[in-house]
């Protein structure tokens, strides 16, 4: 004690006034409270100080929770693992209610068989998303994904993650468990060594001294897979109608008349005055260079005829719509348009081509200069404010005959380019392609002749007058001026190649304007030959992000930029020509989640690499991987498999300084480093046990289980994917009513046999295309019905080749109540032209499409 005979006393007061009796206490009491005080004065000011520190904006739905724990309260050795810091969870997640109603209305036909033709529907989704993020300590991090539509195996799917990571002086490095990727190094013979998705395992990295050391023990969910493309490209055919010329895409920038030099020879066949373009040897086009453009000056004014966005447009020159009065004027609000990416010039042709889609209500006008001067020139005391481009089309274009003398602004119908054919094909291989001009006989077999009235020596086939074999080496092909295989064109060295051929029409209204085209023309254009691929199918869903290898005839391609992948529905694009290519050869490498073939993966291993000096290393991998499929009878490549595989590899460096003083005596030789020589090897071994039945591990597979063999093509069910069928070949049959349509609540149990389905299997509801067929209500003379036709089409696409295909079956039921009892009634089924003069016959006949004359799939 300080004063240990001392006391202080102490008062209360309110002014001047005590509120309470004195208290004495000593010194030593005194002292004591006051320390007390203090310390709790200070313990409550760290804690708000504390508290608004940690208090900081995170997103999450509970936003960044800290836990505090006092550093006395973890043992030195936990402290030691963990570190010091506060662990740190973030919860963030999204809750999506998606509420979606459509509307569908078709005409003439019902949606549903006992429906109207209208349908309205209400559909509910709901969706969780969660994601927990943090940090335990500074050495580990976790983080959890969770999607409520994990089952469905398509989008990203949930997974585990955590991680431990060392100090730098620590022998373990790292430690990672849940969803991993393998990547064990250091070896050429290994294919393992490279990298495996899809991992679900512990993955570790130890450092002891010059030795590391890598583990890894997981169990696999993806399955590997490989395809391969060679020569696959496909054989395709298409038909064009003479009324199909490339319809608003392609124009001269100068009259075509004066542009080209036309033929006029006496001797020339029928048609060709002033109508066939003169050519050179090679089969170009001769031009009046005069008239051409001159380089990078063409401006493209576009207007679209929507005028609910004329806004900031320019205004253009009042467009007359006749010759006589009264003029039914127009003022068009122009767009100008991009050159390359929105049209491109051929300056040394003197045309254009649209790359956008030009509707009938559109105007086109361009403005350029030829010799340094304005074309068209600008009238007298122009408004600066107004465009006056020369007129390619005006909006609801009409039909105007060609008159030399007439150079008015009205006639801009010449101006559309009508020798130009659009093939529907881009990239098509020069090989095995073939291109024909024929009519139709009565009989329904081609013609490709010239009719009599101008047939000629040397002019046999409609080809032959048409000149498509521009080179005269007996072949239509890319090597021909008059076929762009790259672009999918055809140029006929004609302004209006088929106008004396039979099909005037054509050349009198635009195409796609009057329907009555089909009926009043009677020339094609049949076009043959191998299409290369743009996409590839996988034809696997849930493909592991990272894991598509693409190699074109051996080459290596880079993911965005020679190709694009989406992993979700298993389709890779190509985005360079090498993959285009018809005849390419491509190997495809991929993972994705097995949920039906395998059923248990396991993978296994270690890498080990010891740095013996600064000059040789020592290295080796060892693994182990099973795979157990859970069919009882595997295909051959894919029986279960145990396998061992392993590998010794080394690397000695040296640095002989006589080979260096050698070089620096050589003349005007003076090395700079040293002279280096490095030996590597490797010896690597594989121990495979591969069985088919696992009871008893019988080394037994199938060639053909006459199950297995089977390859599915989905036709689709929608029914908006599907259209009305055109009218049989060889058919007088009246035409049916037919109703395609979804039909709602279909059991599974009502379209498979039950005693393969389990109970919930049966109450589950699919979706099908129904179809119901109903005869036309014709009467013949004496009172009976006629037969009738009915059906529907979708066309296939290029992509499937069913030439080396023994059997196809499609799969549909007839439903047993209102199906088919009438055995005068017969389905009939056409996968489209096989080839020229053969049909695939289902039902007793076979079918061939004609109304719609291309050659395709339906």
């Amino acid at each position: 004690p300080i004063f240990p005979n001392q006391k202080i006393t102490l008062s209360v007061k309110v002014g001047e006034y005590k509120i309470a009796n004195d208290v004495p206490i000593s010194f030593n009491n005194y002292f004591s409270n006051l320390q007390k005080a203090t310390f709790h004065k200070s313990l409550l000011t760290n804690l708000k100080t504390q508290t608004q520190t940690t208090q900081v904006a995170t997103s999450g739905i509970l936003g960044e929770l800290v836990l505090e724990i006092p550093a006395i309260a973890l043992p030195k050795t936990v402290q030691k693992i963990l570190g010091t810091s506060a662990p740190k969870l973030n919860l963030d997640g999204t809750q999506k209610l998606t509420l979606s109603a459509s509307s569908t209305k078709r005409k003439r036909v019902p949606i549903y068989e006992t429906g109207g033709n209208s349908t309205f529907d209400l559909k509910m989704q709901q969706e969780t998303n969660l994601r927990l993020s943090g940090t335990i300590g500074d050495k580990i991090s976790m983080n959890l994904k969770y999607n409520s539509k994990q089952d469905e195996q398509v989008f990203d799917a949930n997974n585990v993650n955590i991680k431990y990571t060392g100090d730098e002086d620590e022998i373990i490095k790292s430690i990672e468990g849940g969803n991993i990727t393998l990547s064990l190094g250091g070896s050429r013979y290994i294919s393992y060594s490279t990298s495996s998705q899809g991992l679900f395992g512990i993955t570790s990295k130890f450092k002891y001294g010059n030795l590391d050391l890598n583990v890894i023990a997981s169990k696999e969910e993806s399955q590997k897979n490989t395809q391969s493309y060679v020569g696959q490209s496909q054989a395709d055919s298409s038909t064009v109608s003479s009324w199909r010329y490339a319809p608003r895409s392609m124009y001269f920038l100068h009259n075509p008349y004066e542009l080209l030099q036309l033929r006029n020879n006496s001797t020339d066949p029928v048609g060709w005055t002033k109508n066939a373009i003169d050519t050179n040897a090679d089969g170009t086009w001769k031009i009046n260079t005069q008239y051409l453009p001159d380089n990078s000056s063409v401006r493209v004014f576009f207007d679209d005829g929507d005028g609910n966005n004329n806004n900031f447009l320019a205004v253009g020159d009042t467009i007359r719509y006749g010759v006589n009065s009264p003029y039914d004027n127009f003022v068009p609000y122009y767009e100008e348009l991009f050159e390359g990416t929105d049209f491109v010039t051929d300056y040394s042709a003197g045309f254009i081509k649209i790359l956008r889609t030009v509707p009938r209500l559109a105007t086109i006008g361009v403005i350029y200069t030829r010799d340094g001067n304005v074309i068209p020139p600008p009238p007298p005391n122009p408004d600066p404010e107004v465009k006056y481009p020369l007129i390619l089309r005006r909006r609801n274009q009409d039909y105007e005959p060609y008159d030399e003398n007439d150079t008015t602004e009205t006639n801009s119908w010449h101006y559309q380019m009508r020798n130009v054919y659009d093939m529907n094909r881009t990239k098509i291989n020069n090989e095995g392609f073939n291109l024909h001009v024929y009519t139709v006989n009565v009989d329904l077999t081609r013609n490709m002749n010239l009719p009599d009235t101008l047939a000629a020596p040397g002019f046999i086939t409609y080809n032959d007058y048409l000149r498509l074999d521009s080179n005269q080496d007996g072949l239509i092909n890319g090597n021909d001026s008059t076929v762009n295989l790259t672009a999918g064109i055809v140029y006929m060295p004609f302004i209006e190649p088929f106008k004396h051929l039979g099909d005037e029409i054509i050349y009198e209204y635009e195409p796609e304007n009057e329907y009555t085209y089909n009926d009043q023309t009677s020339l094609f254009i049949a076009i043959k030959g191998k299409i290369g691929r743009d996409a590839i199918e996988l034809a696997q869903g849930g493909i592991l992000k990272g894991s598509v290898r693409v190699k074109v005839n051996g080459n290596e391609q880079r993911e965005g930029v020679d190709y694009i992948v989406d992993y979700d529905f298993g389709r890779i694009t190509f985005l360079s020509a090498a993959g285009k290519d018809p005849e390419a050869r491509i190997e495809i490498d991929f993972e994705n989640r097995s949920m039906f073939d395998v059923s248990q993966k396991n993978l296994a291993g270690f890498r080990a690499d010891w740095k013996l000096t600064d000059y040789a290393k020592l290295g080796g991998t060892l693994i182990y991987r099973s795979e157990n499929v859970a069919d009882k009878r595997p295909r051959i490549g894919n029986e279960n498999i145990e396998m061992w595989m392993g590998n010794v590899d080394g690397e000695l460096t040296f640095k002989p300084g006589f080979v260096t003083r050698w070089l620096d005596a050589l003349p005007l030789i003076n090395t700079t480093t040293p002279s280096q020589i490095t030996f590597s090897g490797e010896v690597a071994f594989t121990l495979p046990n591969i069985y088919g039945n696992p009871d008893g591990k019988k080394k037994e597979a199938y060639l053909d289980d006459m199950e297995s063999i089977v390859d599915s093509y989905p036709l689709g069910v929608a029914f908006s994917t599907w259209v009305q069928a055109s009218k049989p070949y060889d058919t007088m049959f009246a035409k049916g009513w037919a109703n395609w349509y979804n039909p709602k609540n279909v059991k599974r149990s009502e379209l498979e046999d039950p005693i393969t389905l389990t109970e919930k299997e049966k109450d589950e509801t699919v979706t099908v295309l129904a179809l119901k067929a109903k005869p036309n209500n014709l009467y013949t003379p004496n009172g009976t019905y006629v037969q009738s036709w009915a059906g529907v089409m979708k066309y296939l696409g290029n992509e499937l080749d069913f030439s080396q295909k023994k059997y196809i079956e499609i799969q549909l039921m007839v439903d047993p109540v209102t199906g088919i009892t009438n055995p005068n009634v017969n389905m009939h089924i056409d996968l489209g032209d096989v080839s020229e003069d053969f049909f695939t016959e289902f039902g007793g006949y076979g079918v061939k499409n004609t109304e719609d004359t291309r050659s395709e799939e339906h």
